[in-house]
């Protein structure tokens, strides 16, 4: 009989979530994997809003693009966020449609289960614990981000019987294969050694795909000093044009998948031999999809004719990196923008007949020691340049180059998890309110980039608007 394993995807505890192309991908690349490998797999997604008790309830409203809001269920803020105000949630199935998952599952000879950001681990926490009830005697292994970025801790309270820090699928594999053993005893685990070697995702293991999320890199050249990408995945690799347009084209014709997210964190690096060529062939074939970039692109690899490649085939909703207008700031942080190669894409993407509301730029706020004014002046040159700008607040993560500053200013966040959500740091009491009035100020101007958009009639905006209380902002 074949060994079973199997694979869960733990709840988000936060103060806010949402279904932004939001899948397991690394998790469902490893039930791929170990399927490969002679396993039978089991998967249950804590974050499915597609699940049958879920649905016999209400039916699941899926918004523009396939996303969609998660079920919450407010529940008790752990001690180092009771003094926030606002609400704290459980994002995903109820605990008893868990739990009577788990009871339909046969016992396996292992459980996998993933992290996703470091503060989320109360979700990982809970269901650890309920499946330690459920399978007492059956090993329990943790990876993921949280797993890797504070591999300490959750060695410590997890209550996982192995954690596994890292990507590197050969260390990761044999380290299950060891625990769980392997469906047969005289075969060694295969181990794909690069991303051309990967099977498709394991998307048939989920209830419905509204949408597919691709990741046809890993890594970044680049080295900002707010982000964790190296720390994830040391190095840099991609996957063969060919290979990525054949996965769309299945996902497009085999399974009617209308709207893609790429994963990648460098997508347009080395797009001459990359990026252009998947867009060659998914034109070609007249693939006509939504393409999406939640984890934003480099602006300055957008040149006109890559511009007029992304417009025909169907990115929609683009995001860009700038994080800050400041020059000094921006060498500072990994040198990866200028203000004028922001301004030269959007000028290219606008060319393309992409509109400024259409063209996102996220604007990183929060920052160690970043002044109020200095996020205006960001704001502002995203406004000329013709783009629409999206603030996005600073999270501190472990091991990067701007965590030491982080932590030198806020030293609780270097020993609880819970104080990298991104989310607290406006609510500290000296930058909660120049932080909610620029929030509100975005929102409005943003509000403005619509056609035939009303300011001061929108029930929509925050607060009542008026133009006096507009020009003070």
């Amino acid at each position: 009989m074949a060994k079973r394993l199997l694979l869960i995807n733990p709840w988000i505890y936060d103060f806010t979530a949402y279904d932004l192309w939001i899948k397991p991908l690394g998790l469902l690349q490893l039930a791929a994997i170990f399927k490969k490998n002679g396993y039978q797999i089991s998967l249950i997604d804590c974050l499915d809003r597609y699940h049958p008790e879920l649905l016999r309830q209400s039916p699941a409203k899926t918004r523009k693009y396939g996303c969609g809001k998660y079920l919450k269920q407010i529940v008790e803020k752990p001690a180092p966020l009771k003094d926030i105000p606002r609400l704290y949630g459980r994002y995903g199935l109820p605990p008893d449609v868990f739990c009577r998952e788990l009871s339909r599952t046969a016992p396996p000879a292992a459980v996998l289960i993933t992290s996703g950001m470091t503060y989320w681990y109360p979700g990982v926490f809970e269901v650890i614990r309920l499946t330690r009830r459920q399978f007492p005697k059956t090993p329990i292994i943790l990876g993921g981000t949280y797993a890797t970025l504070c591999t300490a801790h959750a060695q410590k309270y997890s209550g996982a019987d192995l954690v596994i820090p890292g990507a590197d699928l050969a260390c990761i594999i044999p380290a299950i294969t060891k625990i769980a053993g392997m469906p047969s005893a005289e075969s060694d685990p295969w181990i794909p050694s690069t991303l051309n070697e990967f099977p498709y995702a394991a998307y048939h293991l989920l209830n419905k795909n509204t949408y597919i999320c691709l990741q046809t890199s890993r890594g970044c050249p680049f080295s900002c000093n707010y982000c964790a990408s190296k720390l994830l995945y040391p190095h840099f690799e991609q996957q063969k044009p060919e290979r990525v347009i054949a996965e769309i084209d299945h996902y497009y014709h085999k399974l009617g998948i209308e709207n893609f997210a790429f994963y990648d964190d460098a997508l347009l690096t080395n797009a001459e031999h990359h990026l252009h060529p998947i867009l060659d062939g998914i034109i070609e074939r007249l693939i006509k999809v939504n393409f999406h970039t939640p984890n934003a692109l480099h602006a300055k690899h957008i040149t006109s004719e890559l511009a007029q490649k992304l417009y025909k085939a169907g990115f929609k909703n683009l995001r860009l990196g700038l994080e800050t207008a400041n020059p000094e700031r921006q060498q500072k942080s990994g040198g990866k923008i200028t203000n004028a190669e922001l301004e030269t894409a959007v000028n290219n993407l606008s060319a393309a007949g992409y509109k400024q509301t259409d063209i996102g730029v996220y604007i990183l706020i929060v920052l160690p020691a970043e002044p109020p004014g200095e996020i205006l002046e960001t704001i502002a040159l995203v406004l000329d340049c013709g783009a629409k700008p999206i603030m996005t607040e600073y999270s501190p993560i472990p091991g990067t180059k701007l965590w030491q500053e982080h932590t030198a200013l806020y030293s609780a966040a270097a020993d609880e998890p819970l104080l990298h959500n991104n989310s607290l740091l406006g609510y500290y009491p000296q930058k909660r309110l120049d932080l909610l009035e620029l929030k509100q100020l975005v929102k409005t101007l943003n509000f403005s980039l619509q056609p035939g958009a009303d300011l001061f009639n929108n029930s929509e905006l925050p607060g009542q608007f008026t133009p006096d209380n507009f020009a003070s902002s």
